[in-house]
């Protein structure tokens, strides 16, 4: 006859086993960065009379549901189910993702000396504000599509609106690794950049 505290402590033991072998087996987290493909514009050093704008670039606001940290898709373009790749995540909050982003790939736009996410105490002729409304991938028949729509502000000191407009971008190919998705939103960005840059240089050039 088996004594009940050894057939407890075989449980037990048992349990622990299992519980450290599904632990050890949990799938690794993965954490990226939004970045753009191609490096910014080199940018002129400003002379002593520049009258360029220093631009502070603020954290965005982002839209439910990509206000998280998982990578969002969707299983087709008109679906109105979202899910979320539990493994796959930003490395940081996607707006402060942006943001930094953003400013760096808008640096040596005409009519901008100096442009950087906005710091406490700095001096700044304007700032940048923005709205991510979407940042996905969507799987469609063979491919999968990589899509970011952002909504984009600058404001000067007082808050008045210098120039305002929505900027977007998309890619498609055919990945089978998230990170590949990612490259892809990494040229989403490079458009959407290409398109912010061109509407800040007629802001702020024809000042």
């Amino acid at each position: 006859m088996r004594h009940p505290n050894l057939i407890s402590l075989l449980l037990v033991t048992s349990l622990a086993v299992s519980l450290f072998g599904a632990c050890s087996s949990a799938p690794t987290t993965h954490y990226y960065v939004l970045a753009p493909t191609r490096p910014a514009p080199a940018m002129a050093t400003p002379g002593s009379g520049a009258t360029g704008l220093t631009i502070g670039v603020e954290p965005f606001t982002v839209d439910p549901p990509y206000d998280r940290d998982q990578l969002v898709y969707r299983l087709g373009i008109d679906s109105v189910e979202v899910g979320f790749y539990t493994y796959h995540r930003w490395a940081a909050p996607l707006g402060d993702l942006v943001a930094v982003s953003m400013a760096e790939g808008l640096r040596g736009t005409p009519g901008i000396d100096r442009i950087e996410p906005v710091t406490t105490g700095g001096d700044y002729s304007a700032f940048l504000r923005g709205r991510v409304v979407y940042l996905e991938e969507i799987d469609v028949p063979g491919q999968q599509q990589a899509r970011l729509g952002l909504e984009l502000r600058l404001v000067d000191r007082d808050g008045l609106t210098l120039w305002s407009g929505e900027v977007e971008g998309s890619a498609a190919g055919s990945n089978e690794t998230v990170a590949g998705v990612v490259e892809e939103l990494y040229q989403a960005f490079d458009q959407a950049l290409a398109q912010a840059r061109a509407g800040l240089a007629r802001a702020a050039t024809g000042m």
